[in-house]
């Protein structure tokens, strides 16, 4: 099932597995939101307790790539919860959300440990 089955309000899908799909998609953006700023605030914890020798752009770069993936996670919940209590389909950027959330968040991990493992 892709996200377009989950957005379209009249795909074949019956309306229970699309009940179950949403609360799936919006339990994911949860998660996004949370594993973004459990990230930070490890990250931050790191950096502060190491005297890790970093240039501050490329610092700043992991940091708004991760939020970024935060703020699209929290975005998508408020999304979700909108358009279910005005009884409406779901917004079709939320496949978009999903990719772009994953994106940042990976490529702004990706950076942090290549940082890490240079550093050590």
């Amino acid at each position: 099932m892709n996200s377009n089955d989950i957005i379209d309000s009249e795909s074949p899908i019956p309306e229970a597995s699309k009940s179950r799909a949403t609360l799936l998609l919006y339990d994911w953006f949860k998660h996004m939101t949370t594993l973004s700023l459990v990230t930070l605030g490890g990250l931050l914890s790191i950096l502060q307790a190491g005297k890790a020798d970093v240039r501050p752009g490329f610092l700043e770069a992991i940091i708004v790539l991760i939020a970024i993936g935060g703020i699209i996670g929290f975005d998508g919940q408020s999304r979700i919860l909108k358009a279910e209590l005005a009884n409406r389909p779901l917004p079709h950027m939320l496949k978009w959300f999903r990719s772009l959330a994953v994106w940042s968040y990976g490529l702004g991990v990706g950076l942090f440990l290549s940082l890490f493992v240079e550093s050590i």
